[in-house]
């Protein structure tokens, strides 16, 4: 009984407290969040934007690279594939001037090219005996004639002194004003023959016309027209030495000889006087 009255007195209690109006304690309101400020939000830090293609709310959406795609790697391949195809190709080597060609015969990286009967012209640079000397002839005048050739004698339509000659030469050329040409322009004791049975115990003159002006020349002078004075001589009798290029004693004495039988000054000069005399002769000879 006394439990019973102790219940109804605990509820009637409680509910006078809760249904009081005021005089007690009232709870402390809970503080609103101020409005942001702008100069409050120009101090904060920025918000990361979001990558593009990124999904979702989270933070770890948001501050997410992608990673590179896979295919970036092929695709480099292929453009640098690409660039290498498009490079320019080495040009191929003349054969003419470095003997590389299978088959062909060189001498000190000079090709050989047998001349047959065939009415064409060449320049002779030099000549020798054997393959030894004439590796030096060719390593020597080579330089300066990268297009030359050599032939052996004893295969060649061109007659010379021996058969068994390398003979160094430029050409061929289809006419001697061609060969004349590349004759004057190259050694001042080369000269030119013709691949022609009826003539090739002959050298062609430069003379039938000459190509230009003749130079006044005597002793001691070095000119390709002395070369083309000897041979002129040597073919009119007057002269049996070579046509070395050098106005020497032997040369002289072939002018002088010379002048005395067509009855002009005897001076031993190719001179004004001369030049006509010979050249009018060597070309009807």
């Amino acid at each position: 009984m006394t439990i019973l009255i102790l219940g109804v007195v605990s509820f009637v209690g409680a509910r006078w407290w809760l249904s009081r109006d005021d005089g007690g304690v009232t709870p402390a309101p809970v503080a609103a969040e101020p409005p942001p400020s702008s100069t409050g939000e120009a101090a904060r830090p920025a918000k990361k934007p979001a990558v593009p293609g990124a999904t979702g709310p989270s933070s770890s959406a948001t501050l997410f690279t992608p990673t590179a795609s896979p295919t970036a790697a092929p695709t480099t391949v292929i453009t640098t594939a690409t660039v290498t195809a498009a490079a320019a190709p080495a040009p191929a080597a003349d054969p003419t001037t470095t003997g590389t060609v299978p088959g062909v015969e060189t001498i000190a990286g000079v090709p050989r090219h047998d001349i047959g009967c065939d009415r064409t012209y060449i320049v002779v640079l030099g000549s020798a005996l054997d393959r030894a000397a004439f590796a030096g002839t060719a390593t020597a005048l080579g330089a300066a004639y990268p297009g030359a050739k050599f032939l052996d004698t004893g295969s060649s339509c061109l007659n010379f002194r021996s058969l068994s000659a390398l003979v160094l030469y430029e050409g061929p050329y289809g006419t001697a004003g061609d060969a004349c040409a590349a004759r004057f322009a190259g050694t001042r004791d080369a000269y030119v023959k013709v691949a022609d049975p009826a003539v090739t115990e002959r050298t062609v003159s430069c003379l039938c016309p000459p190509a230009g002006a003749l130079p006044d020349l005597g002793p001691g002078d070095q000119d390709p027209y002395v070369t083309e004075a000897q041979y002129a001589l040597q073919r009119l009798g007057f002269y049996a030495g070579d046509g070395t290029g050098t106005f020497d004693g032997a040369t002289q004495d072939a002018v002088r000889s010379f002048q005395s039988g067509k009855g002009l000054p005897v001076d031993g000069r190719l001179s004004a006087t001369t030049w006509p005399q010979l050249a009018a002769a060597d070309c009807a000879a």
